[in-house]
C-alpha cells in the first residue's frame, strides 16, 4: 500500500465511523424526543403538569421530529440495502453515485440528523422557557 492509498483509507475508516456515530446520535435523540414526551403525558408531579400544559404544542412537535428522526433512519438502512444489493450484482462490486438509491440514502442521512436536531433544540428551548418562566 502506498502513501496516498494508506491516508485514502484512514480518511474512509474516519468518515464510516463519524457518520456511523452521527447515526447512532441522531438516533438516540430520535428515540431519547419520543421518550421524554411519553414521560411527560404519563407524569403527574405538578412541575411536569405545568410543562406539558404550557408547552404541549411544542412538546408535540419535538416528539414528532424525533418520530420522524427514527423512520427516516430506518428508510436510509431500506435505501443503504438496496444500494448494496445491487452493487454486489455488479461485476466490479462498486456503487455508483448517480444511483436513486444511492441519493436517497444519502439524502436521508442528512434529513434525520435536520429532524434530530430540530427536535432537540425544540425541546431546548422549551426548556429554557420553562426555566426562566418558573
Amino acid at each position: 500500500m502506498n502513501e496516498l492509498e494508506e491516508r485514502e483509507s484512514i480518511i474512509k475508516r474516519d468518515l464510516d465511523y463519524t457518520s456511523e456515530e452521527i447515526s447512532k446520535t441522531s438516533r438516540y435523540i430520535g428515540f431519547g424526543l419520543i421518550g421524554i414526551f411519553i414521560a411527560l403525558i404519563d407524569s403527574t408531579t405538578k412541575s411536569t403538569l405545568f410543562i406539558f400544559a404550557n408547552y404541549k404544542f411544542l412538546l408535540l412537535i419535538s416528539a414528532v421530529f424525533g418520530c420522524l428522526t427514527v423512520i427516516s433512519d430506518f428508510l436510509q438502512y431500506i435505501a443503504g440495502n438496496i444500494c448494496s444489493e445491487k452493487a454486489n450484482k455488479r461485476k466490479e462490486k462498486l456503487y455508483k453515485k448517480t444511483w436513486f438509491c444511492y441519493r436517497v440514502r444519502n439524502f436521508l442521512f442528512w434529513l434525520k440528523l435536520s429532524f434530530a436536531l430540530t427536535g432537540a433544540a425544540l425541546l431546548i428551548f422549551v426548556i429554557i422557557k420553562f426555566v426562566f418562566e418558573s
